[in-house]
């Protein structure tokens, strides 16, 4: 098999890091050794890196830098950095499962892709997505864009039916790409924190190359998995609203249409902002962060935040991307 640079970093959780590395050595063979692996890493807590360096620095070029990096930082790195004609990018919250990089490399052999992206799992036996698809609605005159995710929330076991196909993007939880058609094509804009896929899935299409769904790759992304003390700073910075706002108005400012999903956008960011809560962005703490947790689970959505706070949030959102996109 060629060798292959894997690119990897965090989503938006230090925590689970030593855990992928784990899961990585364990379902890839030649990991480390024939294929070169490199993490990077912006503003982890001083006590995990010394962990990540002890337990894997003899397997693992670490890249770890004072402030936060977001993925598209994370990728250009890498992509720089990497001295093989493919390359995995992958987050550190999607974990592979036995076979997954043969079957990558098999298809993207056999189809000339630029972009290979397996079958994503949100739970060990569901699936996230299996191929992806933008669709296009034009409302009142503005063209805007929908992530479609092909299969979501289907069951899934060994033996289904899913086959390999062409796909318009591919969901950043782990790819594997032609490292120099990447890099030439600009495919990661790092102005672009969240919504990169459709925007990678773009430049790739532009630069005439086709991208495949592979479903004998098999990965697991962690949904919503565990939130650690070491994690509340750079999760809330990962999700921040106006920096993500901004990177939505800079996509429409690039490809001239709105990809808010016509403002369902706003209303993940809110709950997904929700999983950590006021109280610990304010007072980072695994106490803060329990109580947090207990709150949700009592039924309060925004951990503590009244409801005010909430709609303030909301209007913070919206109204960021109705100021951006009608400039």
């Amino acid at each position: 098999m060629q060798p292959v640079t894997i690119i990897a970093g965090p989503r938006d959780r230090f925590s689970v890091t030593e855990r992928w590395l784990d899961n990585l050595f364990a379902t890839t063979p030649g990991a480390g050794d024939l294929h070169r692996v490199i993490f990077v890493a912006g503003g982890a807590p001083q006590h995990l890196r010394d962990r990540w360096t002890s337990r894997f620095g003899d397997r693992v070029e670490f890249v770890l830098r004072d402030d936060f990096v977001n993925q598209p930082q994370v990728r250009n790195i890498g992509l720089a950095m990497a001295d093989t004609e493919l390359s995995v990018l992958a987050d550190n919250d999607c974990y592979p499962r036995a076979g997954w990089l043969e079957a990558m490399v098999r298809c993207q052999q056999e189809t000339g892709a630029v972009m290979v992206s397996p079958l994503i799992l949100q739970k060990p036996d569901e699936i996230h997505c299996a191929g992806t698809d933008l669709y296009k609605n034009v409302r009142d005159g503005k063209e805007f864009g929908h992530k479609y995710l092909r299969f979501y929330k289907m069951p899934y076991n060994e033996g289904s039916n899913l086959t390999r196909s062409p796909i318009d993007y591919g969901e950043l939880h782990l790819e594997l790409v032609e490292t120099k058609a990447t890099i030439e094509l600009e495919a990661f804009d790092e102005a672009i924190p969240e919504v990169g896929e459709v925007d990678s899935g773009l430049a790739w299409a532009k630069g005439g190359r086709t991208m495949y769904f592979e479903p004998e790759a098999v990965v697991h992304f962690d949904l919503r998995g565990h939130i650690d003390e070491d994690d509340i700073e750079f999760f809330a910075w990962r999700w921040d609203f106006d920096s993500v706002a901004a990177g939505y108005r800079h996509f429409y400012d690039k490809r001239g249409f709105d990809v808010t999903e016509e403002d369902a956008f706003s209303g993940f960011l809110l709950d997904y902002n929700a999983y950590v809560g006021q109280l610990a962005r304010r007072h980072p703490s695994a106490t803060t962060l329990r109580i947090g947790h207990l709150a949700k689970k009592l039924g309060d959505g925004a951990s503590l935040a009244p409801k005010l706070l909430r709609d303030e949030y909301r209007r913070r959102v919206n109204g960021a991307k109705h100021r951006s996109l009608s400039d």
